[in-house]
């Protein structure tokens, strides 16, 4: 594995792809839909007059106590890159979070903020790691399938208003087929 000093994620893409239990999967089948209905009810000639809040998550990730060692075991497995820093902000601002790390997989990476040892919130970026797609895709479908199997969760992609079944890879893989490749 390769350790490349740090990354960077902007702060609108904090958990815009994220990992939940799975008890939430009836909650965010119904959020998904709901800035779709906004942005229709809320349309102007100027633009849009309203802005949509997600509700804060049913039940949160901290409580099926993910222990950040184990949580990083099943990562360290099939990613290619590590990241100890990793920094967020906007345009030329960079701030260090202490709590957070990532793990890349050539194109996509998993962050995860965590605190005294247990996992928070988990999600999924893109960042252009390598110029190439090689075997990572699916390592990345795997460790995204591991993760489910392990810790019963699903993947929220709130930008396309997808819920995704992590217990399957071959419904992982269609989500990367059509929408993330």
């Amino acid at each position: 594995m390769n350790n490349i000093d740090s990354i960077f994620f902007h702060e609108d893409d904090y958990c815009q792809i994220e990992l939940l239990p799975l008890v939430n999967l009836l909650a965010n089948l119904n959020e998904v839909d709901n800035p779709i209905y906004l942005a229709q009810e809320n349309h102007t000639s100027f633009g849009f007059s309203g802005l949509y809040n997600k509700d804060a998550t049913v039940i949160s990730l901290s409580v099926l106590n993910i222990f950040l060692d184990d949580f990083e075991k099943i990562l360290r497995k099939n990613a290619l890159f590590c990241f100890k820093k990793v920094y967020t902000g906007y345009s030329s601002e960079r701030i260090l979070k202490d709590n957070i790390g990532a793990f890349g997989f050539e194109n996509y990476v998993i962050y995860y903020k965590h605190e005294n040892g247990i996992i928070l919130t988990i999600w999924l970026g893109f960042s252009p790691l390598l110029d190439t797609l090689k075997v990572y895709p699916q390592k990345l479908i795997n460790s995204l399938n591991e993760l489910g199997l392990a810790y019963n969760l699903i993947l929220t992609d709130w930008i396309e208003n997808i819920t995704v079944n992590l217990k399957s890879t071959h419904i992982i893989s269609n989500y990367f087929k059509e929408v993330l490749l």
